[in-house]
């Protein structure tokens, strides 16, 4: 009867040990969660253009330096012109004369409709001068259509920047004859856009785990965070950041996935493939 009571007590006291030390661990993964992680990035332009050339020619003129920082509609490279510019010139000559010759028709047939009326001409002829006319109008068409595929010709001999960023070394030397379609992945440059920057998190899957504890989605997740940076000298980068995607899938070897994140970039401190450390705070 002794050990039947003493047994009682024991498995009393385990109980209200367990049940006092539940919110105690449920506090501690809630401290794991919401205390500054430190993570490893990389930087990575948010966007990126290719530039290569549209059409077979020869480069005349690079207008960039490795590094530089172009802007917006900035001149990169131009190819050669004279060809091109003698098809625009023919181009717009034959679209002058179809006009021309369009006009002539239609006051022939003014004409000949006054005539018609007159009864001084028969149907037969006035039908044949509208056919005339319609013929004319497409005459015209063509000859805009040829116009318009000359002028975007000439317009291949030039490359500019399609929106503001850094840019490459140039991968052609002056003068070299490109031929598009023996070698057409021929790359001339890069250019990256980096303001803002991105910068690719890598999040081990157990604090990601720890972090989702106390969140329910990763949105909330995102919007509760603050971010900011330590460059790879130690300095504090003055700026903070923001998470805005990522967290698909967890890789099988490291155990962690990437998660992204956007900075200004104002001065171009940043720039790609510069590894910083990416710390994360709660701001709640």
């Amino acid at each position: 009867m002794q050990t039947k009571i003493l047994r009682i007590i024991a498995a009393n006291t385990l109980c209200s040990m367990a049940l006092s030390f539940s919110p105690v661990v449920a506090e501690e993964k809630r401290a794991v969660g919401v205390e500054p992680l430190l993570f490893e990035g990389v930087v990575r332009p948010n966007r990126e253009a290719e530039l290569s050339p549209l059409v077979d020619n020869a480069v005349t003129e690079i207008h960039f330096r490795a590094g530089q920082y172009v802007e917006e509609g900035d001149l990169l490279f131009e190819f050669g012109k004279r060809a091109p510019a003698i098809e625009l010139r023919l181009a717009e000559t034959a679209l002058k004369d179809a006009k021309a010759q369009l006009r002539l028709v239609e006051a022939d047939l003014q004409r000949k409709s006054q005539l018609f009326l007159k009864e001084l001409i028969s149907d037969a002829e006035l039908q044949f001068i509208q056919a005339q006319r319609d013929i004319s109008e497409v005459a015209v068409e063509r000859a805009e259509l040829i116009y318009d595929g000359a002028e975007l010709a000439y317009g291949f001999t030039e490359i500019r920047a399609p929106f503001s960023g850094v840019i490459s070394e140039p991968f052609v030397k002056l003068f070299k004859y490109l031929d598009t379609g023996r070698n057409r992945d021929q790359t001339l440059a890069f250019l990256a856009d980096i303001d803002p920057v991105h910068v690719v998190v890598i999040v081990p899957y157990e604090q990601f785990l720890a972090r989702r504890s106390i969140l329910a989605t990763d949105e909330e997740g995102f919007a509760a965070l603050e971010l900011s940076l330590l460059l790879p000298n130690g300095d504090d980068y003055p700026h903070k950041g923001r998470y805005f995607g990522g967290a698909f899938s967890i890789d099988e070897e490291t155990q962690t996935l990437e998660v992204l994140a956007e900075f200004p970039n104002p001065d171009l401190v940043l720039r790609p493939g510069a590894k910083v450390t990416v710390v994360s705070r709660f701001v709640e």
